[in-house]
């Protein structure tokens, strides 16, 4: 009983190292049900808004520019990317030809687009990773939105990553309007990588090593046991 019950243990903590390298999505948000708690450490200028409204996509987004004279911005709490991986988003500028200026008042020029930059020192200094171009797709019909999927650089590739979207300047809230969506930050699945699977295997074959040596040693002992009688 005893030697199944170390397997099974043995078993179980190969199978949690396996799980614990296992990384993956580690932020999600689609603003539906407005801006998660967990997605940024602070916000300003923006709100999750858009749900039936014209030039949205299904549901919310992160829409910026309306609420205030304040300079627009997003700043993500920490993340640990320190395997690296990719940060996704949607995004579009305004297009009022077509969508209206109620939301989507137009850039007119690249000094108010929006910048995606990244800081490794609690927030105090930020480096430039992804223009937002939000003048791109004025006039097109219908309002084309954006996809991007940026590799997370090396440089960036700490245990308490920050990301950040920032306008470059607007004019005040009924002006030069954008918005993102979809928001997702994923880092690889280490464990299909090849190197910890077989670091992994081989400690299961260790492991019932160990279990078959305990059980020769208990045999072992019982024989000695039944020559002293």
């Amino acid at each position: 009983m005893r030697t199944i019950l170390s397997a099974v243990a043995c078993f179980a903590v190969l199978t949690s190292n396996i799980e614990k390298m296992e990384a993956g999505l580690i932020l999600s948000d689609d603003f539906n049900s407005g801006v998660g708690v967990g997605t940024f450490q602070s916000i300003q200028n923006a709100a999750a808004i858009g749900d039936g409204v014209m030039g949205f996509l299904s549901g919310n987004a992160l829409h910026f520019g309306r609420q205030n004279s304040l300079t627009p911005f997003a700043i993500t709490n920490a993340l640990d990317v320190s395997s690296g991986g990719t940060i996704s988003f949607d995004f579009r500028g305004g297009n009022e030809n077509v969508d209206g200026s109620s939301y989507w008042e137009n850039s007119e020029g690249s000094g108010e687009w929006a910048d995606l930059a990244y800081s490794t020192d609690g927030g105090l200094n930020f480096v430039a990773l992804f223009v937002l171009n939000t003048e791109a797709d004025q006039g097109e019909n219908p309002t084309v939105w954006n996809s991007a999927n940026i590799a997370i650089p090396f440089a960036a590739q700490t245990a308490a990553t920050q990301f950040r979207f920032q306008q470059r300047f607007n004019d005040g809230p009924s002006f030069d309007h954008w918005a993102i969506d979809n928001l997702a930050v994923e880092t690889p699945d280490i464990s299909a990588v090849p190197e910890p699977t077989s670091i992994a295997l081989f400690g299961v074959s260790a492991c019932f090593a160990g279990v078959g040596a305990v059980r020769r040693r208990r045999r072992g002992d019982k024989s000695q046991n039944e020559v002293a009688a």
